[in-house]
């Protein structure tokens, strides 16, 4: 069943990558490096949420990452680091591991619970970015497709997406005819992905749209690197969907 995420994960998600996108705007050549930010972030805010991750049980059991007063829960600096049970450094089984779901969606990037999220809800997470560098200008749009598909079939609750200008001007099916024509997905995109004019003009703006049959809600920011970044004043378009 699809989760709306809280307004204020909403906002935490979208400052925390706009600020880690306008100061170091290399972030966005790695997905896991923005995931990762997000996450670790979240847990030191003191908002209350927590991780859920896999592990390696044969998908039966994930782990809960959580802070409680100011600490890492399971942590046991007392223990040994090869100890077992109550005697280990991290207290895992019976402390930290609990059941996987019935139907829990086995590889989302990130699950955030707690918060003011209900008891036993997450927000399932999915985060696609193309940044500047060659190692992420693959443009043929399937991966994305992919994500929005997540979205819209219940496999996700939030994705957050990263673009540099130039992906973003490319996924609208802007840009050279010839090219635009073998990127696959532009025309799905476009409905997400409003003329760059609007970006700049309605920044950081909620709005809703009608997607495939399905009501979304939409915020997207044009993120400007700082003038003492290593690349000043290039752009970035962040946007976070919801359902």
């Amino acid at each position: 069943m699809t989760v709306t995420p809280p307004d204020d994960l909403i906002e935490f998600v979208r400052s925390t990558v706009s600020d880690l996108v306008r100061l170091n705007p290399l972030a966005p050549s790695s997905e896991k490096y923005i995931q990762y930010h997000v996450e670790f972030e979240l847990l030191r805010s003191g908002a209350g949420y927590h991780l859920r991750i896999g592990i390696n049980y044969r998908g039966a059991k994930v782990q809960e990452v959580r802070i409680r007063d100011g600490m890492l829960v399971g942590w046991n600096a007392a223990g040994q680091a090869l100890g077992r049970g109550g005697n280990a450094k991290m207290l895992l089984a019976g402390h930290t591991i609990v059941e996987r779901d019935a139907n829990e969606q086995l590889m989302s990037d990130s699950k955030f619970s707690g918060g003011r999220l209900p008891d036993g809800k997450y927000v399932r997470t999915e985060f696609k970015t193309r940044g500047w560098l060659g190692q992420t200008r693959n443009l043929d749009g399937k991966q994305l497709e992919k994500d929005i598909d997540l979205l819209k079939n219940d496999g996700a609750d939030l994705l957050v997406i990263v673009l540099s200008e130039v992906a973003y001007l490319k996924w609208r099916g802007e840009g050279d005819e010839h090219h635009a024509a073998r990127r696959t997905g532009t025309g799905r995109f476009a409905q997400l992905f409003p003329p760059l004019v609007e970006v700049r003009r309605d920044s950081r703006r909620r709005r809703k749209i009608d997607f495939e049959g399905q009501r979304w809600t939409l915020i997207q920011e044009a993120v400007t690197a700082d003038v003492h970044s290593v690349m000043p004043d290039c752009l970035h378009i962040l946007t976070l969907a919801w359902r």
